[in-house]
């Protein structure tokens, strides 16, 4: 490659520095990261996987204000809505 330089986000050369190490699980047949294009899996994976981690983080540090007695507004019964899936992995395609 010799002359091509790729662009690289910081967060992306800070993970293209680092040692990749496999993981291996199995999923129904119509589960939802099928919907996303072939070669984009893994890196969606990954992506959600990291989302997963930074929520987890959230709702500990959530419960740990809440066990202090602060209490944060639950959101009104307009703005409740469920995840859309389709529409997040559509962002991929």
């Amino acid at each position: 490659m010799a002359g091509k330089k790729k662009n690289f986000r910081q967060g992306d050369a800070e993970k293209a520095s680092k040692p990749s190490r496999r993981l291996e699980i199995r999923l129904p047949a119509d589960h939802f990261i099928f919907e996303v294009k072939e070669g984009s899996r893994s890196k969606v994976a990954v992506e959600l996987l990291d989302l997963a981690k930074r929520l987890e983080r959230i709702e500990e540090r959530l419960a740990a204000l809440e066990s202090a007695g602060i209490r944060s507004p639950g959101p009104k019964d307009s703005e409740k809505k469920g995840f859309d899936a389709a529409g997040f992995f559509a962002a991929f395609d």
